[in-house]
């Protein structure tokens, strides 16, 4: 009897224990990125460039260039400054392919601008899409945002507190009147106009007039000099939103004085990375063109 450890002339080599790779010219060749000659490798017979990851099928159409579909919203394929239309069917895009998560403290316009580049899409394309109304320069539709974006409308809401209601904004400390505000100020103006002329007439002194009703002497004169109040005075502003754009709206309006106002905004919006009010850069627009030219309206 032999060895334990050793096998007897004459007998069968016993087999390897499974799982082990069988040594020898049977094991597998290294990856072509070990190998010492580094030999390309051959590439897919599905592919369509051997050098590009993309597979094609035989039946794909071969067209060069931009794809006439890819980072296409449904509706929007709209020649520079004309309107933006919906679907027409009344259904919603799905989410955009790539979402990137809002930041703290970021704006919804920071945010649309990281949207569009991260899609290959123009932030003025974006932009109008999502506008209230569709196609407008409106504020932005929180709805239709969060189905681009792929979240929920109250977290929307949440990281761009500008989007939500005019109830639930976080206004400014500024007082803003509406027209019937004003029209009713100027009646009570006018009706106390003529309580104090019907009380001046009746002899009463200028010193109980101001205790009767509150009013100073100036107030009085005036009241006494002419029925109706002074008209409210129109205090002219420089908008603020355009401060150290004028150069570049006015080069735009020099090189084509027939541009549009929508095709200032965009490029504005696509090449200068600001976005201002429609009615803002109107106005300024055609007070530009009316200062150059008066015979002329835009």
């Amino acid at each position: 009897m032999g060895h334990p450890g050793r096998r007897d002339r004459g007998q069968p080599a016993a087999a390897p224990p499974p799982g082990r790779r069988p040594p020898g010219p049977g094991r597998l060749p290294p990856p072509a990125d070990r190998r010492d000659d580094r030999q390309p490798a051959l590439a897919h017979p599905l592919r369509r460039h051997p050098g590009r990851h993309r597979r094609h099928r035989e039946d794909h159409p071969h067209v060069h260039g931009r794809h006439p579909r890819r980072h296409r919203l449904p509706g929007i394929q709209h020649p520079a400054g004309k309107a933006v239309t919906g679907t027409g069917n009344g259904q919603r895009p799905p989410p955009l392919p790539v979402r990137p998560r809002p930041r703290q403290g970021e704006t919804a316009d920071s945010y649309l601008r990281r949207l569009a580049a991260a899609n290959h899409l123009r932030f003025s394309y974006l932009r109008r899409y999502l506008a209230t109304p569709r196609g407008s320069y409106g504020p932005i539709d929180a709805a239709e945002l969060a189905v681009l974006a792929g979240r929920k409308p109250h977290a929307i809401l949440r990281a761009f507190p500008e989007l939500g209601p005019a109830a639930l904004r976080q206004t400014g400390t500024g007082r803003r009147y509406t027209r019937e505000d004003i029209q009713h100020a100027y009646a009570a103006k006018q009706q106390r106009y003529a309580v104090i002329r019907r009380d001046s007439d009746a002899g009463m002194s200028e010193r109980t007039i101001e205790r009767k009703h509150h009013v100073g002497r100036r107030t009085i004169i005036k009241a006494l000099d002419s029925p109706d109040p002074p008209a409210r005075k129109k205090i002219h502003r420089e908008p603020a939103a355009l401060n150290g754009l004028h150069p570049q709206i006015d080069a735009m309006i020099d090189a084509d004085p027939a541009i549009a106002t929508a095709t200032i905004w965009q490029r504005l919006a696509d090449d200068h990375s600001t976005t201002v009010a429609y009615p803002t850069l109107r106005a300024y627009v055609v007070s530009r063109r009316a200062a150059q030219a008066p015979d002329k309206i835009d």
